[in-house]
């Protein structure tokens, strides 16, 4: 999903499909939705069934069917996708707005910047912000979490991605997953999805 003013377009290949949807309303386009925009989320199946019923209603439809109510059919669907992103994103994002100073994003966004680095730890993630250890973990203390937890959450969001729709891994697919999600070892890709429950049905 990203921000921009490109027509909608749609395309499908088993088992996957790319959707790319062009919005009006500028409900996306609030700061707290600004680090979830490009990257790759894992949906649950009721966010999931009512995006792409909602989506196929749309396409499926003739172009004048919504000449009357374009504007709420627009809402309505970018309501839906701002539900599957606030739940997909977890307690921190949920809880960028409430952020006066900006620091929690500023971590987030560096988080989403680094997570693929396998040898990025959270001392780097402070550093880079000019942050001490102490007060970057309160920062996330806040939001239940802690910032070492939300680097390997994001690895393991992009893990699942990755596998997915693999029926039965090899070991040499899981090492590539390791490697490509950010994971020092396929240990602990295994041990940080069956702890974030981000396991490929295999």
């Amino acid at each position: 999903m990203v921000p921009g003013d490109q027509p909608t377009e749609s395309s499908a290949s088993a088992p996957w499909a790319r959707i790319i949807w062009r919005f009006e309303t500028r409900l996306l386009r609030q700061a707290s939705f600004d680090s979830l925009l490009g990257r790759v989320h894992s949906l649950n199946d009721a966010h999931f069934n009512l995006l792409t019923a909602m989506t196929g209603a749309i396409a499926l439809a003739p172009a004048t069917a919504w000449d009357a109510s374009a504007a709420y059919v627009d809402y309505a669907l970018a309501s839906s996708i701002a539900a599957a992103l606030a739940d997909a994103a977890g307690p921190v994002h949920r809880q960028l707005a409430k952020d006066r100073t900006g620091h929690l994003r500023d971590a987030i966004r560096l988080i989403d910047d680094k997570y693929l680095d396998p040898t990025v730890k959270v001392e780097d993630i402070a550093r880079e912000l000019a942050m001490s250890l102490s007060y970057l973990h309160r920062l996330f203390a806040e939001v239940g979490t802690t910032p070492a937890r939300e680097l390997e959450r994001r690895r393991a969001q992009r893990a699942f991605a990755l596998l997915s729709s693999v029926q039965s891994p090899t070991a040499a697919a899981l090492e590539d997953a390791a490697h490509r999600s950010g994971f020092s070892s396929v240990r602990r890709m295994r041990y940080t999805m069956r702890r974030e429950d981000q396991r490929p049905q295999h």
